[in-house]
């Protein structure tokens, strides 16, 4: 009798080492895996960017894709230093920190059939609860379970009603551990459920007509599963919120380039863009671009500078005049270290390739421009903060419809 309590002793002993061991792993692999969803190629083709000029106004170029750079002929002048951040912007830089440190445990993840929850929701980009600064939310508490399918049915029924990026998630019952409803298998259950929406996307913000639309659907939810609803802010200022989100829009959108540029009669040619390239630690992406990526994040981008922008991977055959380093500003987690590692990427390229580093308007780009650039992405950042959306946090890089 003894033996067999010693040993099943040792086999609870076991069974807990593996749970803690399998619940490290798991945090860990979520938290690289931290991500924003990705947008369509068609969403980041229809965006609107204005050129910016050396006084801070903007211009329309006649262009087929319009870009918005930063210019290198911007007046730098000594600034005071930065006054500490609001406390609200201050939260919002913590909230990504602490997002890993604070998600709370999972208690059934070998349950999820391969291709569905959490893990596998993340691995396409999919946060995996709503954003307060950018969404408008219908919380549906309840005191009892909801199956996922009950849910899910009635918001497919109604979700054509909507154009707004819109998402179900759930709190699954008895662990607090939000999902997205979507990604999860047929047997999650729920305690509460969350409906939101982006306020603004490529079309603008978000109006009246759309967002009563939204909020009847979250009814219709209500209804459906005898819960009550709660909204995150009132309907009037949802829709300030949605104008104000669009102003900060307009105002960051923003992409910090440079031009390397072949001698005349010399062009680029295939297989040393390639080498170059791959020195910088570049890959071509699905869409024939070169990406810098770290921790599946873009950094920036290498481009074609002529028509189209994307290259022709036969290699033998390419060429071209000239190339276009870019960077998202708002989407960089530190945009005057990434816009710093471009450069260095760009003058290493310039020299390999045998280019000449220019300016978007295609004059020499000096030290004095590049401190001219710079200087204009310190101040981007210094803003986004005191808005309460850090650059390159989850919010941004949502907002600004990041790859």
């Amino acid at each position: 009798m003894d033996l067999q309590y010693a040993l099943l002793l040792v086999g609870i002993v076991i069974v807990v080492m593996v749970a803690v061991t399998a619940f490290d792993k798991g945090r860990f692999a979520r938290s690289l895996r931290h991500g924003l969803r990705k947008s369509s190629a068609a969403a980041e083709a229809a965006r609107r960017e204005p050129m910016m000029q050396a006084g801070g106004e903007a211009s329309q170029e006649p262009a087929e894709t319009e870009r918005r750079f930063l210019k290198s002929d911007f007046d730098v002048v000594a600034s005071p230093p930065l006054a500490p951040a609001p406390m609200h912007a201050l939260a919002s830089v913590l909230g990504d920190l602490e997002e890993v440190a604070n998600r709370p445990l999972n208690l059934n993840p070998g349950f999820d059939p391969p291709g569905t929850g959490p893990d596998a929701a993340r691995s396409r980009g999919v946060h995996m609860e709503p954003i307060d600064e950018i969404d408008f939310i219908v919380l549906l508490p309840g005191p009892g379970p909801v199956s996922r399918r009950s849910a899910l049915s009635v918001y497919k029924q109604n979700e054509y009603k909507l154009d707004y990026p819109r998402e179900l998630y759930g709190r699954r019952y008895q662990t607090n551990f939000w999902t997205v409803a979507q990604h999860d298998s047929e047997a999650t259950q729920y305690s509460d459920l969350k409906l939101a929406v982006q306020l603004i996307n490529n079309d603008g913000a978000i109006g009246e007509t759309e967002l009563n639309t939204f909020v009847q659907v979250g009814l219709k939810l209500a209804d459906s599963l005898h819960r009550l609803t709660k909204l995150s802010m009132p309907f009037d200022k949802a829709l300030a919120r949605a104008q104000e989100l669009q102003k900060f829009y307009d105002e960051h959108d923003v992409i910090a380039g440079v031009n390397l540029v072949a001698e005349p009669h010399a062009p680029f040619k295939g297989h040393a863009i390639l080498t170059a390239t791959e020195r910088a630690g570049m890959a071509l992406d699905a869409g024939n671009i070169f990406t810098k990526r770290v921790d599946d994040r873009v950094l920036f981008r290498l481009e074609n500078l002529g028509k189209p922008e994307h290259f022709t991977p036969a290699w033998d055959e390419f060429r071209t005049g000239g190339l276009t380093l870019s960077m998202s500003v708002p989407a960089a987690q530190d945009p005057a270290k990434t816009f710093d590692h471009m450069i260095e990427t760009a003058k290493q390229m310039t020299s390999f390739l045998g280019a000449r580093l220019l300016d978007q308007d295609q004059k020499p780009l000096s030290e004095k421009g590049i401190a001219a650039i710079r200087s204009q992405i310190q101040g981007i950042d210094a803003r986004m903060r005191a808005f309460g959306i850090a650059p390159g946090s989850v919010a941004a890089r949502r907002l600004f419809a990041v790859d």
